[in-house]
């Protein structure tokens, strides 16, 4: 896929990896829609910042729990827009909830949020697509983390978009190349801080607690930032013949615990 001239639609687009995706599309001359729920002041300066780029962006703002308007919702960008070829799922809730504590409402939520909202969007690009006869793509942001029961209903609705990664790359095929990427520890927890590998060293006194958590967690003992994964992204976005894949960009932190033990 040429990403220059695209419409792009990045969810969760004002904050974190959100804004970092958005600006790398901007970068490869894609126009962006960027969507928010609560940071509709971080989103301005997004736009400005891609505006700055050459490229043309819309704001829009929607509560992905508020799921039966979803469809009414990107229905709408799509006619505003003129359609959406490029589809980013990378807003999300990182809520706090053992399997002891989570409810039937946290739980709800996270499907909410990480699967049903996605869903409709996929399904209404798709239809639309097949009007047009025209293809696009769809990159949805997983996590790398193998298991996570300190947040157990967030990570229960970023499995089940993994499968629906897998069901939907087969099912749509003819239509829309669906791929994911699955972040290792990129940005702490409700944090806009970014990790930047080369200055200070993880063995040094001045590198933060977060920054050594997130270098020794992985086998190659190196922190990733936010560049890195829209740098997947924009992989995926052009590699016509993948789909159905997930892209893990963790320093090998998805191989499993016992690869990192001489690291920790």
């Amino acid at each position: 896929m040429e990403i220059a001239g695209k419409i792009a639609l990045v969810t969760g687009a004002g904050r974190r990896l959100g804004r970092s995706i958005a600006l790398s599309l901007a970068d490869c001359g894609a126009n962006v829609v960027l969507h928010y729920r609560d940071s509709r002041e971080q989103a301005m300066m997004v736009r400005k910042d891609i505006f700055a780029r050459g490229s043309h962006s819309w704001l829009s703002g929607h509560d992905f729990t508020e799921v039966e308007t979803t469809e009414t919702w990107f229905t709408d960008i799509e006619k505003k827009t003129g359609g959406i070829d490029i589809l980013i799922n990378s807003a999300s809730e990182y809520l706090r909830t053992g399997y002891e504590s989570m409810s039937a409402k946290d739980l709800g939520r996270s499907m909410s949020i990480h699967v049903q909202s996605p869903l409709i969007m996929i399904r209404a690009m798709n239809r639309r697509l097949k009007q047009v006869k025209q293809r696009g793509a769809v990159v949805n942001i997983l996590d790398s983390r193998i298991a996570d029961p300190q947040h157990a209903a967030y990570h229960f609705g970023k499995t089940a978009l993994h499968a629906l990664t897998l069901d939907l790359a087969v099912e749509m095929a003819q239509t829309l190349r669906i791929n994911a990427v699955a972040p290792g520890n990129i940005l702490p927890p409700n944090s806009e801080e970014n990790f930047e590998r080369a200055d200070p060293p993880l063995n040094s006194s001045t590198a933060s607690t977060a920054a050594r958590a997130a270098g020794a967690s992985n086998p190659l003992g190196i922190r990733g930032d936010s560049k890195d994964i829209s740098d997947a992204i924009i992989y995926l976005l052009r590699a016509d013949f993948v789909t159905g894949v997930v892209l893990h960009v963790d320093g090998g932190l998805h191989l499993g615990s016992y690869a990192c033990r001489k690291l920790i």
